[in-house]
């Protein structure tokens, strides 16, 4: 990997590319039920998300939103061609960072059991398993499990 890969504040204007992108990920098309108009009605409902650029082509997205007093990643996807490039540790560091500083006590998260890509992401970046959702990805060929897991923020300190 070459420079340090960082990422932006997702606006309704990204999300057109958000949306093509998560349909890429979920190998869907347009089905996977991350449209552009989903994607503005989760920001224009308080959710947040980030998108990651290489040049002036979008390449990552993530979207999340308030849980309560947590916070969920709902989609992590970067383009094919740019994986394993530090893309996916960046956005979710800006998912992180955005859900801290809107006063989220955790972040958490559902990945399909045999992503070991995106595991090995989010446990390089401390998630921890905190359970299992069974047959939760539908496939083809089968159902997979979802791994939920959880990352405690450090929350801004409140003035007294």
């Amino acid at each position: 990997m070459t420079g340090r890969r960082t990422a932006r504040a997702m606006t309704p204007e990204d999300a057109d590319a958000a949306a093509r992108l998560f349909a890429a990920a979920s190998g869907e098309g347009a089905g996977s039920g991350w449209d552009a108009a989903a994607v503005r009605a989760t920001l224009a409902a308080g959710g947040f998300g980030a998108i990651a650029q290489s040049a002036a082509e979008t390449v990552g997205a993530a979207l999340a939103r308030p849980a309560g007093d947590d916070a969920e990643i709902l989609n992590v996807a970067v383009r094919p061609a740019d994986r394993g490039a530090g893309f996916g540790r960046a956005l979710v560091e800006a998912v992180a960072t955005a859900a801290a500083a809107a006063g989220a006590a955790r972040l958490v998260l559902e990945a399909a059991a045999d992503n070991a890509p995106a595991l090995a992401l989010y446990r390089g970046r401390g998630f921890e398993r905190i359970g299992v959702r069974k047959a939760y990805y539908k496939r083809p060929d089968g159902a997979i499990d979802a791994e939920i897991m959880a990352l405690g923020l450090n929350r801004p300190r409140q003035a007294s």
